[in-house]
């Protein structure tokens, strides 16, 4: 890695954290920091939200899982995208309608006043230590891609864990639930536009027609995407992929509270629902794209 690159990423997580304390909320109040008074609206606040809510559920780990097992397995893990319909389906006629009914500032208020205090510090506790678990992995495991690709030692462990951990606290906790959208929002972008850019770098560099490209694959079983079998040694078939991540994308968009949170912004349940179909979208094409990065570096 060169100076240049070092200096770019120096120079995007500070424009990053720039960005998301410039864009908190102007009124000092619970309402303005944790839903932004709902109204993120519009074709532009739209859009941002579901880009927020893409963005949410992404990080360093997904693009390694994503790739590298594109690059072992072929396509047969984007078998789960399939469930995005079917989870747009259930928001859309469903759930936001009934989430959305009350005039709720936390997802936890529903839960108090369902089942009372005692469930809700529970639920909530619960998900704190999983999210604490979640964000350990995520910025453990880009820390050492990092260190690999620069070549640095054990010594730069710390401090580079530190640098990501504190600079998204950083605009996590001054910019609010508006900062936090607006940044994710831009942070999806880059992941995209990355992507795409490296699948055509990698298209380019590869000495191969389309046709051979597709022949080699196919001859490697990398293009096999239904695969029925019940064996429970096969790492991918079309049953484990769409139920684990059925199930997974569902308890996350109608359980979780990071996309909870998000919801609550969205001036409408239509507006809500058409931000989630901006997700979807923004799902598919990130997904798309890393798979086409790992079938292209095999």
């Amino acid at each position: 890695m060169r100076s240049i690159d070092i200096a770019v990423i120096v120079v995007y997580l500070t424009v990053v954290v720039a960005v998301g304390i410039a864009c908190r909320g102007r009124k000092e109040s619970s309402d303005e920091y944790f839903t932004a008074h709902g109204l993120f609206s519009g074709v532009f606040g739209t859009i941002l939200v579901g880009l927020s809510i893409a963005a949410t559920f992404f990080s360093g780990v997904s693009l390694i899982v994503y790739i590298s097992s594109a690059y072992t397995g072929g396509i047969q893990i984007a078998i789960g995208m399939i469930v995005m319909p079917l989870a747009w389906v259930v928001l859309q006629y469903w759930f936001l309608p009934r989430y959305l009914a009350g005039n709720w500032r936390h997802p936890y208020e529903i839960i108090e006043q369902r089942f009372g205090n005692p469930v809700r510090l529970t639920l909530s506790a619960m998900f704190g230590l999983m999210r604490v678990g979640w964000m350990g992995v995520v910025v453990y495991v880009p820390a050492l891609v990092i260190m690999g690709t620069i070549g640095l030692d054990d010594n730069w462990f710390w401090p580079i864990v530190l640098l990501i951990g504190l600079s998204s606290t950083a605009y996590t906790v001054v910019g609010g639930i508006r900062g936090v959208i607006i940044t994710d929002a831009i942070q999806f972008v880059v992941v995209a536009l990355g992507m795409l850019l490296i699948g055509g770098f990698l298209w380019c560099k590869l000495d191969l027609s389309a046709a051979a490209m597709l022949r080699e694959l196919g001859e490697a079983g990398h293009l096999e995407i239904l695969n029925f079998s019940f064996d429970p040694t096969v790492t991918f078939t079309f049953w484990a992929v769409l139920c684990g991540m059925g199930v997974s994308n569902l308890g996350s968009y109608l359980c979780d509270q990071m996309a909870l949170q998000r919801y609550l912004t969205a001036s409408s349940p239509k507006d809500a629902a058409r931000s989630f179909s901006i997700n979807v979208i923004g799902v598919l094409v990130v997904v798309g794209s890393l798979v086409c990065v790992g079938l292209l570096l095999w």
